[in-house]
């Protein structure tokens, strides 16, 4: 959570979609929420007044996160079409692919 720490300053609040475990910064609140709130729903499915705030401050800014490479993509492999996703599967099942694998639907 350094590069964390490092953007947001003290005082400022991380909210983390992954249950924190290890020893968290010392000089902000560490907040898990569930992560469908980027979208503005809770788990039960209901409007939530915190997800939407988060989701429409995460959207606007990823952009610029983006272009500043604040945050940069997964890297990717397109393994081709739908035929050949258990070929995909088994670059994973045997730890063959070291990225996300992505199959073209067109």
């Amino acid at each position: 959570m350094g590069k964390a720490a490092q953007i947001l300053g003290d005082g400022g609040i991380l909210a983390t979609a992954i249950k924190s475990v290890g020893e968290g910064p010392t000089n902000m609140t560490v907040s898990s929420v569930y992560s469908g709130e980027i979208m503005g729903k809770t788990m039960t499915g209901s409007v939530s007044p915190r997800g939407v705030e988060v989701g429409s401050w995460l959207w606007s800014s990823l952009p610029g996160w983006l272009t500043s490479k604040q945050v940069t993509p997964l890297e990717f492999e397109v393994i081709g079409r739908l035929e050949h996703v258990e070929e995909g599967l088994q670059k994973m099942k045997t730890h063959i692919a070291k990225e996300k694998l992505v199959a073209v639907l067109e």
